[in-house]
């Protein structure tokens, strides 16, 4: 499934398009969040109780993929 969202996510921006995930998932498992992040999601939209969880979830993997960036940056 995460092959086929990648895909996805990936043709929509190779074509100019944005794309957006609704559903639980992401705040539900924060890893699921961040393999939407790291594809290039434009936005996630989530049940209002959800809210903090996914926002906390979203931001955690943003902050790791630019920690990444920044070491993978050092190493070059």
């Amino acid at each position: 499934m995460l092959w086929a969202i990648e895909q996805i996510i990936g043709a929509s921006r190779a074509a100019g398009l944005t794309s957006s995930f609704c559903g639980v998932a992401p705040s539900a498992d924060p890893r699921f969040a961040e393999h939407l992040v790291r594809f290039g999601i434009n936005s996630i939209s989530v049940d209002p109780d959800a809210v903090p969880a996914a926002r906390a979830a979203i931001g955690a993997a943003e902050q790791r993929i630019l920690l990444d960036a920044a070491r993978a940056t050092l190493r070059s």
